[in-house]
């Protein structure tokens, strides 16, 4: 990830709103390649080694370094300084991080934060922690028809689908897979509203959440996707997520 770096530091850092190279010096910026990665195994009496299972993707912590000019030597008038702009980086939860690209994170400061001291100059390298470590960036809107329908996708993702159903059963087919989800429609009136959320796996009406067919499988599209819908018309939407 390239940054834009000047003789006054480190510029498109934006943290819940405010960019910070607006207040401070951001001398530099450290961001892990992927986020924490484990292996879950398996092993077996009298086999060597182990089986591969599965991963387990963990937390990204990004690290800023960030300088604030005291205009005095007096070590409690830089302590001051930074007491005054410290609610700009402390939140009471995870906000929108920004690296000077259109994708950002939910990060959130967490660790230590000591003052190191040159000469009128406070400089304090702050760790955010991004417990959900996925980028995210622009929700794309895809119409679809009572039908076959076909597209493309930016990125890999568990998609939400805004139906109007047009029967009491309404099915979601993913044709290349054969992965569906299927509902049957309570107290169905024809334009019934029915929203289809892969990611959180839940179907619900305006007024209840409806159990899907037992036989149901939740999926994710990717690439040229292929989706028929049975039943109802409407709107798929998913966010950019990058690691």
């Amino acid at each position: 990830m390239r940054y834009n770096y000047s003789k006054s530091g480190c510029a498109g850092i934006i943290y819940d709103g405010v960019n910070l190279s607006d207040i401070f010096v951001v001398e530099d910026v450290r961001v892990p390649v992927l986020p924490s990665i484990t292996a879950s195994t398996l092993s077996l009496p009298h086999r060597p080694g182990e089986y591969y299972c599965s991963e387990q993707l963990g937390t990204r912590t990004v690290t800023i370094r960030l300088r604030v000019d005291a205009e005095s030597r007096c070590p409690l008038d830089v302590f001051r300084s930074w007491r005054e702009v410290s609610p700009l980086v402390h939140k009471a939860e995870p906000k929108k991080l920004y690296l000077d690209e259109d994708l950002y994170v939910w990060a959130k400061l967490t660790g230590e934060t000591e003052i190191e001291q040159s000469a009128y100059y406070g400089t304090v390298e702050l760790s955010f922690t991004c417990f959900d470590p996925y980028f995210y960036g622009p929700v794309h809107s895809i119409p679809l028809v009572n039908g076959a329908n076909a597209f493309s996708m930016a990125c890999e993702a568990y998609p939400e689908l805004e139906l109007s159903a047009v029967s009491s059963t309404v099915k979601v087919l993913n044709e290349d897979t054969g992965d569906f989800v299927q509902v049957s429609v309570p107290d169905y009136y024809s334009g019934m509203k029915l929203v289809v959320d892969m990611e959180k796996q839940t179907c619900r009406t305006s007024t209840r959440y409806v159990a899907p067919d037992l036989l149901s499988d939740f999926f994710l599209l990717s690439g040229v996707a292929r989706v028929r819908l049975i039943g109802a018309s409407g709107t798929l939407r998913y966010q950019e997520r990058r690691l």
